[in-house]
């Protein structure tokens, strides 16, 4: 069930120690920030712009992954994190945070590079078992680095926290360094392989156009990046303003902040492969709803939490939520082939990260309002979205064997 190849497992441990790395202050930015100066709508700006930056490079990152290398495409990304917690230690304001939040997030132009290598790698039968095992890796390694990072933060300030930060980064580059080179195609077989893909594909495009039931053609890339950036910008307008709401609702030092993002970090890991698993034998997008229809329980749960008990279970629920990232990522690897897997995931990346950065400004002024009123909001535009991915599940597993073709990785 969770044997993976040489490549795949190299994956998941940079995956891991970047998560770590992150983990660290993930949970604590805010409050760093607004220690800094920043207010609620400072932070959602703070964090749009963050994806914005991310969002510019997408369609960038997806060209560079169809024409060269992706192992150094995904070392060039990853090393440019090395570097951003020193800008952090350096800030004096909450306006100097923003170069280092600019250049982390330019890092993800290798995102594409990162998904078309992963999804080439998986087994036939396995890619969404494949996604969430390495996937599993950023959950698994927030399980601890949060509340220690927290306690560390706490006691001795945040200036170790970004040290540790960068150490965490340096190792996690270093794993890429051993991945086997994965080179991308020449003009000319790019071309021709381009080709084949849209002779074979007509026929099948055309089908789908006439049978789909719903307002774009079912299955296609179109449909699984409006549905998934909808759904992040709800999910966004909420989830930056956790700490923050722990902070000023339920008055939560970092310490225990950070405890609960682990908390909730452990449960999204240990759930992940086999949501994965069972995704490969059912069906990925009804497991996909399932994991937002968790989020937004989630979400309802900690604005009625009126202890640390509850609170914590609504972490735990929420760990679902990084099951529903790596699914999407594999759902993704269903609709795009193998010659133009980067552009395909570029522009999976580019409308989820346009999703995401709207969201947390919006969030902002709605947690100015009060701060209940995100996590609410969120719970309840869940919803529809989730009722939408149930009937995409639901007619792709009404469809021939020969057209669902949910689970296999790109043609090689």
């Amino acid at each position: 069930m969770f044997r993976f190849s040489r490549d795949i497992r190299l994956l998941f441990a940079s995956m891991f120690t970047f998560a770590v790395a992150f983990g660290f202050y993930l949970f604590t930015f805010p409050i760093y920030a607004r220690d800094l100066g920043a207010s609620a709508v400072d932070l959602g700006l703070l964090f749009s712009i963050s994806f914005f930056a991310n969002t510019a490079v997408a369609i960038p990152g997806g060209v560079l992954a169809d024409r060269f290398d992706r192992k150094w495409l995904m070392v060039a990304g990853w090393a440019m994190c090395i570097p951003v917690p020193l800008m952090y230690i350096y800030a004096t304001t909450w306006q100097h945070l923003i170069p280092g939040l600019v250049i982390f997030n330019f890092s993800m132009f290798c995102m594409a590079a990162y998904q078309a290598y992963l999804a080439e790698q998986a087994e036939p039968g396995r890619l969404n078992a494949t996604f969430t095992f390495v996937y599993a890796g950023f959950p698994l390694g927030l399980s601890f680095s949060p509340v220690l990072g927290g306690y560390i933060g706490e006691t001795w300030g945040m200036e170790p926290v970004f040290i540790l930060s960068l150490i965490g980064y340096a190792v996690s580059t270093m794993f890429l360094l051993f991945l086997t080179p994965l080179p991308g195609k020449s003009e000319d077989q790019y071309q021709q392989s381009r080709h084949q893909h849209h002779h074979g594909q007509t026929t099948q495009r055309q089908q789908r156009r006439i049978r789909g039931r719903l307002w774009l053609p079912q299955g296609s890339l179109l449909q699984y990046g409006i549905v998934f950036a909808t759904a992040w910008f709800v999910i966004n307008t909420a989830l930056p303003f956790s700490s923050p709401f722990l902070e000023d609702v339920a008055g939560m030092g970092i310490g225990t902040i950070g405890l609960l993002g682990s908390i909730g970090a452990v449960a999204g890991g240990l759930v992940a492969p086999l949501v994965g698993y069972f995704a490969d034998r059912s069906n990925g997008l009804l497991l996909l709803a399932t994991t937002l229809l968790l989020t937004g329980i989630s979400f309802s749960i900690l604005v009625i939490a009126d202890g640390f008990a509850l609170i914590a279970l609504a972490f735990v629920v929420r760990g679902a939520l990084e099951s529903g990232r790596s699914l999407m990522g594999s759902v993704i690897g269903t609709a795009v082939d193998r010659a133009e897997a980067g552009k395909g995931y570029a522009f999976y990346n580019l409308a989820v990260g346009l999703g995401m950065a709207g969201g947390p400004y919006l969030g902002g002024w709605l947690y100015r309002m009060s701060p209940q009123v995100p996590f609410t909001l969120a719970a309840g535009l869940l919803v529809p979205i989730i009722a939408l991915l149930f009937a995409m599940g639901r007619s792709q597993l009404l469809k021939e064997p020969s057209e669902a073709c949910v689970t296999e990785p790109l043609p090689r």
